[in-house]
């Protein structure tokens, strides 16, 4: 199949998106009652990254504008049909931009640090979308959750993965942190500590599993 030039896919939308932003700043297109338009736009633009992307993996960077926008297009499309958007509509966007990371690690095994940024901010959107259920002050605890099973993650990963065995460092800091801002407030602490044991249980269990049987005499 022929490649896709994303020089041009992107020349394209930018040119697109500039001229309706002129001509909405002439004020030829009011912004009042086009927020479904724009909701249209932003999840069409992001469709044809997402159709890069589909269609030549080698083009992983299609993926980072595209399923942003597709997520924003989301928010855009709630605020317009007059739904609630908090706090569905942020994390869904935030969420959106972690996936898109975890995508790129997906079809680029190499590029292991791809999995932090997508950690990190899937980690945001997650609290953003508890909030309401989570009392006040223990949010920094389930950050550091969040985070500290990211950098777990890239210490578990397979060799030919990118494993990262110095991950397990921040890991263990921002995990203890974790335990310690949420037991500091609360209710959180009666879940994270019996999480952390769960972790370390499993991470036994994984080590075992790995480690090549030896032969029987």
């Amino acid at each position: 199949m022929s490649r896709i030039d994303g020089r041009i896919v992107a020349g394209l939308v930018l040119i697109g998106f500039g001229a309706l932003f002129f001509l909405q700043t002439m004020g030829l297109i009011p912004y009042v009652r086009v927020t479904g338009l724009w909701a249209v736009l932003f999840g069409g633009a992001g469709l044809v990254f997402l159709f890069v992307f589909i269609r030549d993996r080698s083009q992983w960077w299609a993926v980072l504008p595209g399923l942003p926008l597709v997520g924003l297009a989301g928010l855009l499309l709630m605020d317009a049909l007059s739904l609630p958007v908090t706090p569905v509509g942020p994390a869904l966007f935030l969420g959106s931009i972690g996936l898109a990371f975890w995508l790129v690690y997906w079809v680029r095994r190499d590029f292991w640090w791809a999995i932090i940024p997508g950690g990190i901010v899937a980690s945001v959107a997650l609290l953003i979308l508890l909030e309401p259920l989570v009392p006040e002050g223990q949010a920094v605890g389930l950050i550091f959750l969040g985070i500290g099973l990211t950098f777990f993650a890239l210490y578990l990963l397979p060799p030919s993965g990118g494993r990262q065995p110095w991950a397990i460092y921040p890991a263990a800091v921002l995990l203890i942190l974790a335990a310690a801002f949420s037991l500091a407030f609360g209710v959180v602490g009666r879940f994270l500590l019996p999480l952390a044991v769960i972790m370390i249980g499993a991470y036994l269990v994984y080590r075992a599993w790995r480690r090549p049987s030896s032969p029987s005499i």
